[in-house]
């Protein structure tokens, strides 16, 4: 059985991504998961624009984004499915949407249990979509408000920064990830974006300049995916790939989705500036850095050798107004590690000195810094430079011998 998924954010570009893709795919199936007024998980089932059934689970919760909703979609989406496969056709095609707000790698997880027995029909995914008015994204990478329907909570406590530009730790149990983080992930980990528009222009006009700038800042964020637009009047320079939607590759999609990944970019990227260094950089050094490096970015991603421990790679990532750190690897103590980064980087004491303790390379030369920036007006070489100056090394350091660490600053061509 072949499924395709669909992910999103609010229920008007659902609603349109359900309705191009009815009239693409007119024989699938549609599955479609709402939260009602009162708390229930709602399933419902279309083909051919008809409501063939209905089931509803009743959850104890008293508001949206409780995590047993979340646990609930799961299991249903797991459990039905499964039953739904062993009854359909191998070629049959199925196109789940997705709760608002509900992680499409999850759904993709739910479909492909690790305990699922030899003998049990094979799930083939497709396709995933996440679909999006562009016109919302700059938007929506800048929205701190938790993303809508289900508190998608991240694995492991992550580090933000509050006004003063004082790193703290917020527990895991209270914190929710973003809108704008949820849109990130979703355009790392799905195979194609479905562009919609919210309203249709006799309710409310459409900026086609917000349009551009949404599609450039996906191709930025996400260079790997493949754009369909699904408009009423297409757009020449939207879609890519003849319009078609590309298959996913689960493999592809968990490595894009790993912390501090940098996708790879074909010199068409108009806004990103990708900065390296061969050296570690200083806790310090780097915290003062750090905010006139990201200000104004909307997306970050790299990873960073600090001078503790030069062997010990740390992912850092951004979205919007938030900034943080995360273990590269799912090690136990890293955690450890990077709070005691942290709080070296604010001690009182922390910055006199700090040139004469410059650690030298490695000898397999891994322990410098890669970071990805995002963002509108960026400068290449003051970037270049602050992240240098964060090594803690001699103002006029030799560049490095190996041609792929202390590059300069990677700019692409600027748009008209």
């Amino acid at each position: 059985m072949r499924f395709v998924i669909v992910s999103s954010l609010d229920a008007l570009a659902r609603l349109a991504a359900a309705k191009y893709l009815a009239r693409r795919w007119p024989s699938a199936e549609f599955i479609r998961w709402d939260i009602t007024a009162d708390g229930a998980l709602m399933r419902k089932h279309h083909r051919n624009g008809n409501l063939r059934f209905l089931h509803a689970s009743p959850l104890d919760v008293a508001h949206a984004g409780h995590p047993d909703q979340d646990a609930a979609a799961r299991h249903d989406l797991a459990h039905h499915m499964a039953q739904q496969t062993s009854a359909s056709a191998d070629d049959e095609l199925t196109v789940l949407l997705l709760p608002m707000g509900f992680p499409s790698e999850e759904a993709v997880a739910a479909l492909r249990p690790s305990g699922r027995a030899p003998e049990s029909p094979e799930v083939h995914v497709q396709s995933v979509i996440f679909a999006v008015d562009p016109e919302t994204v700059e938007d929506t990478l800048w929205d701190v408000s938790p993303a809508v329907e289900f508190d998608s909570r991240p694995e492991l406590p992550t580090v933000h920064a509050t006004q003063k530009g004082e790193p703290h730790f917020i527990p895991e149990r209270e914190y929710c990830r973003t809108t704008g983080e949820f849109l990130a992930a979703e355009v790392a980990y799905s195979s194609s974006l479905l562009a919609v528009n919210n309203l249709d222009a006799a309710l409310a006009p459409h900026h086609p300049d917000r349009w551009e700038r949404g599609i450039e800042l996906i191709g930025e964020i996400a260079p790997h995916l493949t754009i369909v637009d699904a408009t009423a009047t297409p757009r020449r320079s939207s879609s890519t790939h003849a319009g078609m939607f590309a298959s996913f590759d689960e493999h592809a999609a968990k490595q894009r989705r790993s912390p501090g990944s940098i996708p790879e970019y074909d010199g068409a990227a108009a806004s990103t500036v990708v900065l390296r260094t061969s050296q570690p950089v200083d806790p310090a050094m780097f915290h003062r850095a750090l905010g006139t490096m990201v200000a104004g970015a909307c997306r970050v991603r790299g990873t960073v050798h600090f001078h503790a421990d030069p062997s010990r790679t740390v992912a850092i990532e951004g979205v919007g107004p938030h900034v943080w750190f995360e273990p590269k690897e799912p090690e136990p103590m890293t955690l450890d590690y990077i709070a005691s980064v942290l709080n070296a980087s604010t001690a009182e004491n922390a910055l006199p000195g700090r040139s004469a303790q410059h650690v030298s390379l490695l000898p397999d030369g891994l322990c410098g810094c890669t970071i990805a920036i995002t963002g509108s007006f960026l400068d290449g070489g003051q970037l270049h430079e602050l992240l240098h100056a964060a090594t803690g090394g001699p103002p006029n350091e030799p560049p490095s011998s190996n041609p792929f660490q202390d590059n300069p600053p990677h700019t692409t061509k600027e748009t008209p």
